[in-house]
């Protein structure tokens, strides 16, 4: 019987730890609270600029030999690079993607964001601090940076959102 007994505390004890390992291991997936902010409808290697243009119209400024676009939105400016007919050179990959793709965007808000109430969890980004007074998280393996200062109150406010292509993506389709 105590054999027994001590087969059922093991199992259940092993059970509770599996339990414990998976809630821990999909809350570190999940850096991402629920709700999704507007301009994360666009998906780098994803997102075309005809579906961007159908969202926010045409753009107010270009540069770059017509690869890198700026939009007014009502969140703020949108910067985005999309894929060329032809790769610059001094890029590092050559994304096998279709031209016209979105390659990677900036959000500079018009309504900052504090740290706090940003919807990912900015203990799984590595922080970084600049000259003055301002920082910046990032996370390659999700593909983003985020972008603040310190009010004088100490507080950390977001100012510009960086998405790019995740790790994942840069070994599946980066051609260096």
């Amino acid at each position: 019987m105590l054999v027994f007994g001590r087969q059922i505390i093991f199992s259940n004890l092993l059970v509770m730890l599996l339990l414990f390992l998976m809630i821990n291991s999909v809350s570190a997936q999940n850096i991402v609270r629920d709700e999704k902010y507007e301009w994360e409808k666009i998906i780098p290697l994803v997102t075309k600029k005809s579906e961007i243009e159908k969202l926010y119209g045409k753009s107010i400024f270009d540069f770059e030999n017509g690869v890198s676009f700026v939009y007014q939105t009502k969140f703020g400016k949108l910067g985005i690079r999309y894929k060329g007919k032809n790769d610059l050179t001094n890029n590092l990959c050559k994304w096998k993607i279709e031209p016209d793709t979105v390659i990677s965007y900036r959000v500079s808000l018009s309504e900052n964001i504090l740290v706090s109430k940003f919807k990912y969890d900015s203990n799984l980004f590595e922080k970084e601090f600049g000259h003055e007074g301002d920082f910046s998280y990032g996370n390659n393996e999700i593909g983003l940076t985020f972008f603040g200062y310190f009010s004088d109150t100490k507080e950390e406010w977001i100012s510009t959102i960086y998405y790019y292509p995740t790790l994942a993506d840069e070994k599946s389709k980066c051609k260096k």
